[in-house]
């Protein structure tokens, strides 16, 4: 997921976001292969209007409101 504050950086720009997300990616693939464990992308959904979850400045609290969106929204 691409949070709208992403979104807004990149200047609403969905292509430069798609190739950033990609590099990024690519380069935790990379860190991940010694260990014979392979990082793809199976999806990417842009927040383009709003963030979905309210983000905190905790991590575990953000992590937990994405967890139940995804559990609620996503599957």
């Amino acid at each position: 997921v691409v949070d709208h504050g992403m979104y807004k950086k990149y200047s609403h720009n969905s292509d430069k976001i798609k190739v950033r997300v990609h590099q990024m990616v690519n380069h935790i693939n990379e860190m991940y292969r010694p260990l014979n464990i392979a990082i793809t992308l199976s999806l990417l959904q842009i927040w383009s209007n709003k963030d979905l979850i309210t983000v905190k400045s905790a991590s575990n609290v953000t992590l937990n409101l994405f967890g139940n969106w995804r559990k609620t929204v996503l599957l």
